[in-house]
């Protein structure tokens, strides 16, 4: 798992303000020092040699000891001085380098598809501005119609059509749609998570897609930061991909794997790379997490039609190559909870071309929000 942080100029002013503060006040201190000790010399002014007296004043007698204590503060304040100068210079020089790399665009991303324009449909238009799609299993209806609530007070989702799709086979779908006040509610069969509900939904409506469709499970991850996520990022006019779960996680791709034992050891990524931006050059991706993502129709039918319905067949057949051992390699697996949809979970950036490494070095985290100086893109991947 590939990790880095993105400093803000407000951050680097921040730092520099701070190490000028500390050296400047040694500076003080030694001045002050220096002015205690020569009010104490003064005190012994009348053993000094008078101006007028005999004596060479480069004989010893001319040097008492108190003459060389007033003396002593100067080097200490010489001292002090080039210590701060040198160590001014010394964490410049570092720093400078580092604000080189740190802003650098060619140095935030690698040349490579993944930066190249994406292939989008220009062509696709749809009367409907957005969509919220709802995988919804056994989750209280309360908190669904909360949930919807709670999407709708936001103003670029206050229009938006609701559908919502439940894989509980006792579930009442006119009590739900009453309730929550959804468009439509769909009853599907309990296989392959909410990856399946997503790509069904993708390929039911293809001609009827919403200009964006906002895309999350009946229990919202990280409520108060999704929607303060939602808030601050979302485009109608320019939002292409938008994950809404954690930022910043790459991995290589032909070893991909994270924190949470997750391994994409069936090298299915790579694999799915090369259908993605017809093309085998493939170093890091960008991956998703938890299931909840805004995606425009333009960039959805970017991509083949064929890799969704070859993705869908394989969570819903149990004959499929994603239930096989071979794929497998021993882990659990089931139709409700495949292994496969786990893997999917953390493609949606890779199948939206959306892998971009400026995106995972400059979005901040949930709890984060937004970073001082940052803008739309450092989160998501525009269309335009």
């Amino acid at each position: 798992m590939l990790r880095r942080s993105y400093t803000t100029v407000f951050q680097l002013f921040a730092f520099f303000a701070a190490i000028i503060c500390i050296e400047h006040d040694d500076i003080l201190k030694s001045c002050r020092h220096f002015g205690r000790d020569a009010y104490q010399g003064s005190l012994f002014l009348p053993s000094l040699p008078e101006i007028d007296s005999e004596r060479c004043p480069s004989t010893p007698a001319s040097n008492p000891p108190h003459a060389a204590r007033f003396t002593r503060p100067q080097k200490t304040s010489n001292r002090a001085l080039i210590n701060f100068v040198s160590s001014t210079l010394l964490v410049g020089s570092i720093w400078v380098a580092f604000t080189v790399i740190n802003f650098s665009e060619s140095l935030l991303t690698h040349q490579g598809p993944v930066n190249a324009a994406p292939v989008l449909d220009l062509a696709y238009t749809t009367p409907v501005s957005t969509e919220i799609v709802i995988s919804m299993y056994k989750e209280p209806v309360d908190s669904i119609t909360s949930l919807v609530s709670t999407l709708r007070k936001l103003p670029s989702l206050s229009n938006s059509r609701v559908h919502i799709y439940t894989k509980d086979k006792d579930g009442d779908i006119s009590a739900i749609r009453h309730q929550t006040g959804a468009h439509s509610v769909t009853r599907l069969r309990n296989v392959g998570r909410e990856g399946e509900t997503y790509l069904y939904h993708i390929l039911s409506q293809w001609d009827s897609l919403s200009r964006h469709t906002l895309f999350i499970q009946g229990s919202v991850h990280n409520q108060r930061d999704f929607f303060s996520r939602v808030h601050n990022f979302f485009d109608p006019d320019r939002t292409g991909m938008l994950n809404l779960g954690f930022s910043g996680h790459l991995c290589k791709c032909g070893n991909c794997g994270d924190e949470w034992d997750w391994k994409d050891t069936a090298k299915l990524i790579p694999q799915l790379f090369s259908r993605v931006y017809n093309s085998s050059a493939c170093s890091d991706v960008l991956l998703s997490y938890k299931g909840q993502f805004i995606a425009s129709a333009k960039r959805i039918r970017g991509l083949n039609r064929a890799v969704y319905e070859e993705l869908q067949a394989a969570l819903v057949d149990e004959r499929s190559w994603a239930h096989q051992e071979k794929f497998l390699d021993g882990r659990q697996d089931s139709m409700s909870a495949p292994d496969l949809g786990y893997t999917l979970e953390r493609l949606w950036n890779v199948l939206l071309q959306c892998s971009d490494l400026a995106v995972a070095w400059k979005c901040p985290s949930l709890l984060s929000g937004k970073r001082w100086g940052g803008s739309m893109r450092d989160c998501q991947c525009l269309d335009n």
